[in-house]
This record gives structure tokens, sequence and C-alpha cells, in this order.
């Protein structure tokens, strides 16, 4: 479906559940470790590109929206979720005034073309029931899109999937993310493949996370190509839409 196109997708209540529960229930400690990594690489990626006016997509609790506003990262915030509950606790944070909240259908964004500087969709492709037709959206409202996900196509990938509290739904690696942004009407401009951070991986499995975390940071320093298909790492994108695209 092209963009601009009114889609008739939902979300189905079964996600909605979800992630209602999601944000009561999660580490908040590595919610917020994994949150100052994940600001680090939109402040990187897009620092050539305007980020006056900034949209969150999936702004979970408002961790990534805290940072950008202590950072004074831009003028004009806007964090947009699913789950009301997650949209409850961004606003509890108390935020400075031009920060708004609030909860959307998962599919239609309620902004403007060209909107915003810079739309951000943070650890939030891996959830989405229909990754294009959000996609769309983004790039529509968007002048800059900033996409990060775990690239969890890996060897290590069981054969059948089976749901669990995450919501992971769809899976990555570095090609099959890169063909997803740019058959959306978009074009890479930079991009970032990296391990979780050593705090990350410290906070999730104790000692034994130093030696994950440096054995993914050689083999991705001596074997780029190949690391991604035995390890997961992220991948951080920013892109801009095509003209004529939207």
């Amino acid at each position: 479906m092209p963009p601009n196109t009114v889609s008739t997708h939902t979300v189905s209540e079964q996600y909605k559940s979800l992630y209602q529960q999601f944000y009561s229930e999660q580490d908040l400690e590595w919610r917020s470790l994994s949150a100052t990594q994940k600001f680090e690489n939109i402040k990187t990626l897009s620092a050539r590109v305007p980020h006056r006016s900034v949209l969150e997509i999936g702004a979970g609790d408002g961790s990534i929206s805290q940072l950008m506003c202590d950072a004074q990262f831009c003028v004009e915030l806007e964090a947009i979720d699913i789950a009301e509950s997650g949209v409850e606790l961004i606003k509890a944070r108390e935020l400075p005034s031009f920060v708004s909240a609030q909860v959307f259908d998962g599919v239609t964004l309620p902004y403007e073309d060209q909107r915003f500087d810079l739309v951000i969709l943070s650890h939030v492709v891996e959830h989405l029931e229909h990754p294009r037709q959000l996609l769309y959206e983004a790039a529509r409202v968007g002048r800059a899109v900033f996409i990060e996900v775990p690239l969890e196509d890996t060897r290590a990938l069981k054969p059948k999937y089976v749901p669990d509290h995450i919501g992971h739904i769809n899976v990555y690696s570095p090609r099959s993310i890169r063909h997803l942004i740019q058959t959306c009407g978009m074009t890479i401009q930079r991009e970032h493949v990296h391990p979780a951070s050593l705090r990350v991986h410290r906070h999730t499995s104790g000692s034994r996370g130093i030696i994950k975390y440096l054995t993914k940071r050689v083999a991705l320093t001596y074997a780029p190509q190949l690391a991604p298909s035995l390890f997961t790492y992220h991948g951080a994108y920013l892109a801009r839409p095509e003209i004529g695209s939207t």
C-alpha cells in the first residue's frame, strides 16, 4: 500500500494488552541503561540533520524522552504510544511543558505532512504487526527518520516462534532492515551496527556479560560481515524520505 492511502489495519487487542502490562512490569534499571545508549545513537546519527521538532513513536515510559529533554536535544517534542499505561508514565515524569504525550492506534499518526524535523522509532519496529504502514507514516510526517532495531536474525534463532513477554514478532538482519527501510520510500544516510553497552551486558548477565560484550566487539571489528549472523547486535539507521514518496 502506498503512502497517503488510508489504512484499514489495526493493532490487535492481544498486543495492546501485552504492552499495557509491559511498562509496569519491565526492569526499570535495564530500561534506563538501554535508554542511555539509544539516546547516544540518536544524537550521533542525527547530528547533521535539523532536530528542533521531534516525534518519538513507541515512546514507552518516556525514558528516551526524558534524556532528550534533559539534554535540550530539541525544542518541540511529541511522544506517542499504543499503551495508555506508557503514556501515563510519561506524563508522570512532569517533563517540560513543550512536551506532549498521547495514545494512538499504532498505525496512523495524527499529524500533518512533514510536521517534524526528526521522527524516532527506537526499538519499535520489531514489535509492529504492520511495520510498513507505520514506516510509511513516519516518512510522511518527518523530514528525517531514525530507526533502531535489535538484529536477531542470527544462527541462534529458533526455527519455531514462541510468544514471550518481550513482544518481538519481527526479526531482522542488517540486510533485511535496510531493505525494509529502503522499500518504504526512504534513503539511508547514516548507519551504525553495535552491541548493547557493557553496562547493559553486566546488568543482564553479571560477570559473564563482560565476556559476551568483548566477544561481540572483537567479532564485529575483525569480521563485520559475519559477526551479525553469529551474535545479536543493534542496528541504528538515519533515513530521509525520498522526494515524491509521500
